[in-house]
C-alpha cells in the first residue's frame, strides 16, 4: 500500500536510506525537515513494514523526484515503478506538466526504471556527484501518466 509518510516513519525511512545510499544518505536531521516541510514524500507499506519511498518537490508546473529508493530486500518486485507511477500521477493531479530528476550515471537500475517511465536524459553534468560520479538530468512531459 502507497501511503504519505509522517514523522512516525521516520526510523523506517532512515533505515531504507542508508541500505540505499550508505556515504551518501540524508542524515536525521535533513529527513526530519523534510517529513516536516512541503515536499510529497510517499512511503510503500506493507503491515508494519516499510519498504520503500519516494519525495518529489513540486514547482508550479515543474516537479523534480528528488529521491525514489526500494529497501535492498524487496527489490525486483515492482516497487520502484509502482511508486514512480503514483509519483507521477499525484504530481499530474496537482497541475504539474514536466518531472525532473538526476541520477548517477553509472546507477544502471535506477536509469531503466526512469527511461521505462518515460524519463529522457537532457544533460549530463560532470563530476556532480564528487570526482569521476557524473549526473544525467532526465525529464519527462505529464500530459500521459503510464504505470
Amino acid at each position: 500500500m502507497i501511503r504519505a509518510a509522517d514523522l512516525a516513519d521516520l526510523a523506517a525511512l532512515l533505515e531504507v536510506e542508508r541500505a540505499c545510499f550508505g556515504a551518501d544518505a540524508w542524515s536525521d536531521h535533513v529527513w526530519q525537515s523534510e517529513l516536516a516541510g512541503s515536499h510529497v514524500i510517499d512511503v510503500m507499506a506493507n503491515g508494519e513494514s516499510l519498504t520503500g519511498f519516494a519525495i518529489v518537490m513540486l514547482a508550479g508546473d515543474d516537479a523534480e523526484l528528488l529521491r525514489i529508493a526500494v529497501a535492498p530486500a524487496s527489490r525486483r518486485s515492482g516497487i520502484a515503478q509502482r511508486l514512480m507511477a503514483h509519483a507521477l500521477e499525484r504530481a499530474l493531479a496537482q497541475g504539474v506538466t514536466s518531472m525532473f530528476l538526476e541520477v548517477e550515471s553509472t546507477n544502471v537500475a535506477a536509469l531503466g526504471l526512469y527511461e521505462t517511465s518515460g524519463f529522457a536524459p537532457i544533460h549530463q553534468r560532470a563530476n556532480y556527484y564528487g570526482p569521476g560520479r557524473d549526473a544525467v538530468m532526465m525529464t519527462r512531459a505529464l500530459a500521459k501518466v503510464q504505470a
